[in-house]
């Protein structure tokens, strides 16, 4: 049977446990009876939402753009940004707004313009799907860059988490952590930030649209995985 690898400080349920060579990946939290398995909405369920929308109420991109920019400022802020979004997939989680929003303002100014939501709707596919399947040499390397920083100035990142957890929770939002890194390692191209951003989308377990540093640690495989208690159904342990 399956055997998963289960965080007892977070309750963070990991697959590949017993599978030799695998890094553990988050699929989701264990409730104290069964595992609590993660759905998410991908960047390509939006878009092809966006595009759906389009075409049965024959409307075109710039008006639909222009009914939530009501005071003509040429872009939407993030909440204009969020309720454009649930429009199009009403049942759309928190965590999935955080991530989109975050994946499209990849500059990080709060301010979406009509050709950064295009621009972010031809990318962020390729980008997204690149990054799940880690299947180019640059997802690998950008992913790997994060990796060792992390391994190496664990006490100067938590320092930098500290400074963006302005309200004290313990979590970033993937809007605050692309900023921490962006200071962390100088010269992430946007493509790279979002393929950054599509692997800490699944690291989020619970798709609240918040990352611990513990989290973040697991995700970039700069921790060790330890395991004990292995048995038939599973394997429990935690990751340092």
């Amino acid at each position: 049977s399956d055997q998963y690898l289960l965080d007892v400080r977070s309750s963070q349920v990991y697959s590949n446990a017993g599978t030799a060579g695998h890094w553990p990946e988050p699929v989701g939290r264990y409730d104290g009876t069964q595992i609590v398995f993660q759905q998410q909405t991908s960047a390509l369920q939006l878009f092809n939402a966006l595009d759906q929308y389009l075409k049965t109420s024959q409307v075109r991109f710039d008006s639909l753009f222009s009914q939530y920019d009501r005071a003509r400022k040429g872009y939407l802020d993030l909440g204009e940004m969020r309720l454009l979004v649930k429009q199009l997939l009403p049942s759309v989680a928190e965590g999935d707004l955080k991530y989109f929003q975050a994946m499209v303002d990849i500059n990080g100014d709060g301010r979406i313009t009509q050709q950064e939501f295009l621009t972010a709707a031809k990318e962020a596919l390729t980008d997204e799907s690149n990054a799940l399947r880690r299947s180019s040499t640059e997802v690998r390397d950008v992913l790997t860059r994060v990796s060792d920083y992390m391994r190496r100035n664990r006490a100067s990142l938590l320092d930098l988490f500290n400074r963006y957890d302005t309200t004290r929770s313990g979590q970033l939002d993937p809007t605050a952590v692309m900023r921490m890194l962006k200071d962390a390692i100088p010269g992430l191209r946007p493509q790279e930030m979002r393929y950054i951003l599509a692997h800490m989308r699944k690291l989020d377990a619970n798709n609240d649209g918040m990352l611990s540093m513990n989290e973040m640690l697991i995700g970039f495989r700069a921790v060790q995985a330890e395991t004990a208690n292995a048995s038939a159904g599973g394997v429990s342990g935690h990751l340092q």
